[in-house]
């Protein structure tokens, strides 16, 4: 019996522990826009603001970290080569809405 096939089961479990921690720190950081229907839209708004202020389209921008208060967007850079990311400053969520 090759090491692989006695230890199969516990690096299956160790890939998945592996994957479902980076999943739930993704999540983690932009949970408020699934709970919170204001932050969604503030976030939106600021979003299609951003796209129409530098010219992008709406898919070159992301929220990178959202909290109740604040957050912060971020917008793709395309040149030759790899693709850099820009975050811009923090926003706050606006609290007339």
């Amino acid at each position: 019996m090759s090491w692989i096939q006695k230890y199969q089961w516990q690096a299956l479990w160790m890939i998945f522990g592996v994957i479902t921690s980076v999943l739930l720190v993704t999540i983690w950081s932009i949970y408020p826009i699934y709970i919170s229907a204001q932050i969604r839209n503030d976030v939106k708004a600021r979003i299609i603001e951003r796209s129409d202020y530098y010219g992008l389209p709406i898919s070159d921008f992301s929220a990178a970290f959202v909290r109740k208060d604040e957050f912060r967007i971020c917008r793709r850079i395309h040149q030759k080569g790899l693709d850099n990311m820009v975050c811009d400053e923090f926003y706050s969520v606006n609290e007339d809405q």
